[in-house]
């Protein structure tokens, strides 16, 4: 098995980053409740979420990559302890426009509630623990998972790296 780096990621690497965590999280349930598979925009409003969730982290947190050979086969989304959850007015400026364009504003909104509460408690915690470091997001690219990828950018970058700033990991994915 060739060996995996890992470094932060290029803006010119984005739309790839987005091709990996498209194809990595389409088939999650959250991303089929408010708006169902057989609906016409579901996946260009699913695509637009993961754009605009990236985009926050390129924005006010981190991304990495993990490469093997050059090819990008991971996708790493940290969030430090000085992180600030994005007001609705950053989304805009993010790209939610997008979002609301392919989702409708209720259908929109009720997907922002609905992911705001899944995640509350790990919020809470974050208030009562101000050290936390928050793994927002880690996909693998849909032709290496199940090959203990995930486990191997865990064990070998992300905790390192929260560890080289001593800090505590909480995992929302």
């Amino acid at each position: 098995m060739n060996e995996i780096t890992f470094r932060r990621v290029r803006k010119d690497e984005l739309e790839k980053c987005l091709d990996i965590l498209y194809e990595a999280f389409k088939d999650y349930s959250i991303y089929h409740i408010i708006i169902p598979n057989s609906e016409a925009n579901h996946g260009k409003f699913n695509r637009a979420l993961l754009s605009c969730q990236l985009a926050d982290s390129m924005a006010n947190g981190i991304v990495m990559v993990a490469e093997r050979e050059g090819e990008i086969i991971s996708v790493i989304q940290l969030h430090s302890p000085e992180y600030k959850e994005t007001t609705v007015f950053q989304y805009l400026f993010l790209g939610a426009f997008t979002v609301f364009r392919y989702g409708g504003i209720r259908k929109s909104l009720s997907f922002i509630n609905m992911v705001n509460q899944c995640y509350s408690t790990n919020v809470e915690y974050a208030k009562n623990n101000p050290n936390c470091w928050d793994l927002e997001c880690l996909a693998v690219k849909k032709k290496y998972q199940g090959q203990g990828i995930g486990s191997q950018v865990i064990q070998e970058c992300i905790i390192p790296y929260v560890k080289k700033e001593g800090e505590l990991l909480i995992f929302k994915t």
